[in-house]
């Protein structure tokens, strides 16, 4: 008999839907928020997956999703209930050779079968041993060493003189981008891809929270202002979503009730198109040549590189004429809710500071950071091989 996976009644919008939802900023496994890794895969399609590799394809798909826990909001928080069909997964094995963040191979443990898991990066090999062996072995007594010894850390920090110069214990978080020296104005302007600081929608899909930042003009220098709609509106109980009729991210406009349409700024940078702009001018800032002057346009010249990337490289090689590192806004947690501010002068000195500490611990006792040449793989197939 055929399995299910192999059968049209494989219910694939349903596991395509707790997918995506998963994917998303809210329905993330915990797991994930330890590091940004390449191609995770959804927890619930590879639980999906497996175990309809295992099934036959006649087996009842209520009993199929309700086992599996597909029907649930978010799937990979709740571990499968196989019950009569344990027989059928604990004596088989699953062997993923390049097992990345370790996905496949988790869920394949949940469904009670014997995994072998392995990869060729050793990042991800440790990884590996973080989320599929040292929960197992270990159990909560890992979790409360962490806890315990991830305090310690924290007030070892917290009570050093040198931290407690250089950051607000208030603040969680700082959003900074990158200045360029305008080509055509000869002042510093922001970098800006994104200006929205919140977006996010509650469980049944209603906006919870909106708020965004956008350039103030002073003088001869481009600050920050904040618009969070929340504190703006003031709503009873929190619920924005009473007032707000639509909220169109890509044009960046957001329509209330009684108020009219607040509009998010665009940003002033697009790297895939090789242009910035200018804030405080509004000039393009297109190409340069290894002289550092303009030109609006390529035209069949050579050797022209996007002024942004040009910038950068001299700043990465020292040289800090026509780039710097901005800070725009620094985020706080208050009861639980989050509070935005914009930097000030202070922040900034901050970061100048904490950058020449990080210059002197480098010259002082050099750089853990790996400096050796590391050999090109070889491309071309042997001379023998069939192609």
């Amino acid at each position: 008999m055929r399995r299910l996976i192999e059968s049209t009644n494989f219910p694939l919008e349903v596991v395509n839907k707790a997918s995506y939802s998963e994917k998303q900023g809210g329905g993330r496994p915990p797991p994930w928020e330890m590091i940004f890794w390449w191609t995770r895969k959804p927890l619930s399609s590879a639980r999906a997956i497996i175990s309809a590799s295992i099934l036959p394809e006649d087996v009842n798909l209520n009993e199929f999703l309700n086992r599996l826990k597909l029907n649930e909001r978010s799937p990979h928080r709740h571990n499968p209930e196989l019950k009569d069909w344990g027989e059928m997964f604990r004596n088989k094995k699953l062997l993923d050779p390049f097992a990345g963040f370790g996905n496949i191979p988790l869920e394949a443990l949940r469904l009670g079968m014997r995994v072998h898991a392995s990869e060729l990066l050793p990042v991800a090999y440790v990884l590996l041993k973080a989320i599929l062996k040292y929960p197992r072995k270990y159990g909560n007594t890992l979790a409360r060493d962490l806890e315990k010894w991830g305090k310690h850390v924290i007030e070892k920090l917290r009570r050093d003189p040198e931290i407690r110069e250089l950051y607000d214990e208030e603040v969680s978080v700082y959003i900074g981008s990158w200045e360029v020296k305008c080509l055509n104005c000869g002042r510093w302007t922001p970098l800006i891809g994104n200006y929205w600081l919140a977006r996010t929608k509650d469980s049944s899909g209603r906006y919870k929270r909106l708020a965004y930042m956008y350039p103030v003009i002073k003088e001869n220098k481009v600050e920050i202002g904040i618009k969070d709609l929340n504190e703006e509106l003031k709503v009873p109980g929190g619920e924005i979503h009473r007032v707000i009729r639509r909220v169109d991210p890509k044009r960046g406009l957001i329509e209330v009730e009684g108020k009219g349409v607040f509009e998010v700024p665009r940003p002033n940078v697009e790297a895939r198109r090789n242009n910035a702009t200018c804030l405080l001018c509004g000039s393009n800032l297109r190409f340069v040549d290894q002289h550092g002057n303009h030109y609006p346009e390529k035209k069949g010249r050579k050797n022209l590189e996007w002024y942004v990337k040009w910038a950068l490289k001299k700043y990465n090689e020292g040289d800090e004429r026509f780039a710097r590192q901005r800070l725009l806004v620094k985020v706080k947690v208050v009861n639980g809710d989050l509070v935005f501010e914009p930097c000030c002068d202070e922040d900034q000195e901050k970061l100048e500071r904490a950058k020449e500490y990080v210059k002197e611990l480098i010259e002082k006792s050099g750089s853990d950071v790996p400096t050796e040449p590391v050999a090109y793989y070889q491309l071309q197939p042997p001379a023998n091989f069939p192609t």
